[in-house]
């Protein structure tokens, strides 16, 4: 008896760690959505349609799940639909994402199924494992299929996105969604409300700090797209996308700041805001629109990533995404 409680130990032990170290995985990197699984309601069962995105997100291809007997080649038995499938008699279920986890890869039992499928509806993460006579696994605690705790969906133009914080607000006028995920000495506080939700938690001496922004939506009954790269210690803002059907390049040099310590919350929400000054040194291309852009409200997607390099050359990163709606 004591040799299979230290046997059942020494297992919990293993699959704690591979959910650790997956869950770190799942934060460091961008994945592709590779498909959408779809539920065909037929009497007397159900059927699993299976639809292949290409890079582009869009649909290459229809395929019945488990239509052939799982095999080394074909693990999931898919079977190529012949006939078009009409999306209005599918249910959509959720997504269907490759993740190429190594301890996966290094494990023949599990290496054709370093996949995650994500529920379209609450957007819980599980964790597929292998198949068992006909049925597929998915990771479990304590017997029970349970999602990925810590981790959250969201999903980008056709990428998948995993953050470690969420947080939402919805009333009759106006709703608010918060997603997050940093590294190193610096956070980003998910919570809606938060009066300062930039966190420090070591000083950080800069020698390098970029700050991306990325903005989707509408201003003024213009539809706006927008990259904006901000390099506080160059002085450097350079803004490119669309608004309305107008193109924008536009660059600006404004006097460098200096390098100075970062010591307080204030000074790292100031940084990571920054969009020069009234002294512009010099503008480069056409930035017609642009300061609308800082004065008027915005009902967007909005993506900031903010990176700052010390002079210990240790990086630390923040991203997270706002969207902004109002009814």
């Amino acid at each position: 008896m004591k040799k299979i409680v230290l046997l059942c130990i020494l297992a919990f032990s293993l699959m704690a760690g591979y959910v650790d170290e997956l869950k770190k995985y799942l934060l460091s990197k961008e994945f592709r959505i590779d498909g959408k699984f779809f539920l065909v309601r037929k009497d007397p069962a159900a059927e699993w349609i299976y639809a292949a995105l290409d890079d582009k997100g869009e649909v290459s291809g229809y395929y019945k799940l488990l239509g052939y007997p799982p095999s080394i080649s074909n693990p999931f038995g898919w079977k190529p639909l012949a006939y078009s499938v009409s999306i209005a008699d599918l249910q959509m279920i959720g997504y269907f994402i490759y993740v190429g986890f190594r301890p996966d890869l290094y494990d023949p039992n599990r290496k054709a199924y370093s996949w995650v499928f994500v529920d379209a509806r609450t957007g819980a993460v599980y964790k597929l494992m292998g198949h068992k006579n006909g049925y597929f696994e998915y990771l479990q605690e304590n017997g029970k299929i349970t999602p990925l705790k810590g981790i959250f969906f969201h999903k980008e133009a056709n990428k998948a996105i995993f953050y470690s914080c969420m947080d939402s607000f919805e009333d009759s006028n106006f709703s608010i969604r918060k997603f997050s995920k940093q590294s190193g000495s610096i956070a980003y506080e998910c919570k809606v409300g938060a009066s300062n939700p930039y966190l420090l938690l070591a000083p950080i001496k800069p020698k390098k700090i970029k700050v991306q922004d990325y903005i989707q939506g509408t201003i003024t009954l213009k539809r706006v797209e927008l990259n904006m790269t901000k390099e506080p210690l160059e002085g450097l803002l350079h803004i490119q996308g669309t608004i309305g059907e107008k193109r924008l390049n536009c660059l600006r040099r404004y006097k460098p700041l200096s390098s100075q310590t970062i010591r307080t919350q204030w000074q790292l929400r100031f940084l990571a805001n920054w969009i020069g000054d009234s002294k512009k040194l010099e503008e480069q291309g056409d930035c017609t629109g642009v300061d609308e852009l800082f004065e008027k409200p915005l009902f967007v997607g909005f993506k900031r990533e903010l990176f700052i390099q010390g002079d210990d050359n240790a990086s630390n990163t923040i991203l997270f995404w706002k969207d902004i709606y109002g009814f």
